[in-house]
This record gives structure tokens, sequence and C-alpha cells, in this order.
């Protein structure tokens, strides 16, 4: 199974169109073709639809890399902040998430080829019993979601003991789930959670639904992109210009 890279994150006030443009035609390609052993990414925004009375979601989009190795993704971000790897100045460090899981358990409703569509995420904060806590979810959670109207497949993965940068702890575990219809899915999982309520005490999850910016991309594509992608970048990067951050230590401790 992959091995996923997760980044939950939000643009500075009002720059919207300036991160978004810079994520997904200038970081997401630098990232795929810089990182050994990265297979695809893809990003996120909130979706309309959410769990009824889900409380205030502080993250607007979400970005998910795939890798067969985490050590590639770290030796690939080496160029973080020059010409190589640019970060716009209209993403916010006061509040991203960031971190490596490792896959521990997957289902798929049906053969055949992955859906690259809507998802439904549990971010889960670690507890005691962590070991009796993943193995309950693989077992009993997962084939229950993944059996929901409207999922396709759903994985469970935790926190990868090599990070980039030091995980917060209310993500512990990461639960993806793929959808064809998110209003059914949203719907049957919020019935599965008044029928059988999962063990985590308040506060301890986030659940959130996200629907795609663009289709996934893969490295290869990243590499060796058509003519309208390539241009489409092109304009990106050349839009970008200076405005980016210069590294870490401008930013305050809200960033390390």
């Amino acid at each position: 199974m992959k091995q996923l890279l997760i980044v939950l994150s939000n643009p500075q006030a009002g720059r919207d169109a300036d991160f978004n443009d810079w994520y997904s035609y200038v970081h997401l390609w630098d990232v795929l073709r810089g990182s050994p052993g990265a297979i695809a990414a893809q990003r996120f925004t909130l979706a309309a639809e959410q769990l009824p009375a889900a409380a205030p979601l502080e993250h607007r989009y979400l970005a998910v890399y795939e890798a067969d190795q985490h050590q590639g993704f770290t030796s690939g971000h080496a160029e973080v902040f020059t010409p190589a790897m640019p970060i716009s100045d209209a993403f916010s460090f006061a509040d991203f998430r960031e971190a490596y899981y490792e896959p521990f358990a997957a289902r798929k409703r049906a053969a055949g080829e992955e859906v690259y569509g809507d998802v439904i995420i549990e971010r889960i904060a670690a507890h005691a019993g962590a070991e009796d806590f993943a193995n309950w979810y693989a077992d009993h959670r997962l084939p229950h979601i993944t059996r929901l109207p409207g999922v396709e497949s759903g994985r469970i993965s935790r926190i990868a003991a090599h990070q980039m940068l030091p995980p917060n702890p209310d993500s512990h575990y990461i639960a993806l789930y793929r959808v064809s219809d998110r209003k059914a899915a949203l719907a049957a999982l919020a019935a599965l959670n008044l029928q059988a309520p999962p063990p985590w005490p308040a506060g301890a999850a986030v659940t959130a639904c996200y629907t795609p910016i663009l289709p996934r991309l893969t490295a290869h594509e990243a590499l060796h992109p058509s003519a309208a992608l390539s241009a489409r970048a092109a304009s990106a990067r050349a839009a970008l210009g200076g405005r980016v951050h210069t590294g870490f230590a401008a930013l305050g401790p809200a960033s390390v």
C-alpha cells in the first residue's frame, strides 16, 4: 500500500487565488519532479456538505501526496525556499498540518480503478492503547464505512516514524475514504456514528469532506507534461515572481 504525505493548509487572508495558482501549478510539480519515490498528488478544498452539526473546520485545503518512500519526499524538499522550490507568501504557516503516514489497512468496495473524486478524512489523535485502537479500526470501523452508500474505498494510516517536520499530536491517525456520492456517504456516516459511536473522546477526532480542485497529477505527468499543462505551469511560475517566503526563521514560532 502507498505511503501518504497529508498537508492541511490555509492561504493568507484574501490570497486564495495566488495560493491556489502557486500550489496547484508550481508546488505540486516541484515536489513530484524532485522527490524520489513520488507517485502522485491531488489537491482538494472543503466541500459544501459536511457531517451534520460538525464543528467549524479550520483547514480549507487538503493535499494528498502518494509515495513509495517518505525519505524521498524529505530529500526532495532540500531546496525549499530556493528558486527550485519557492514557497508563495500567500501560504500561511500559522496553522498548517503536515505529516507522513504509513498504511495500516485498506479496503475497496469493488475491483477496478481507484476513484479519485471527493474524499472524507478522519484525523484522530493518539491515545492510550494505540495498537488496540488501530486493530479495532481496521477490523470494525473501516469495513463498516467502506460498505456505506457512496463510499468506494478506504484506508487507515498511522503516523510514520520518519517525519520532515514535528507532527501535530491531533493527527496520529488518518482515515481517508474516496467517495462517489458525498451527500449519500455523509448521510450514511452520520447514521453510523449514531448507531455505533466511535470510542474516541469528544474532540479527539475531526471528520471533514473535501472535493478536488484539480485532477490527480502523477509524477510522470509532472516530468513529461502536455504542452497545455506545461504552459499553465510556466504561467503560474512567472506570476509568482518574488512574492515568496524566504525561510522558516522569519515566520515565528508557529511555523515549527
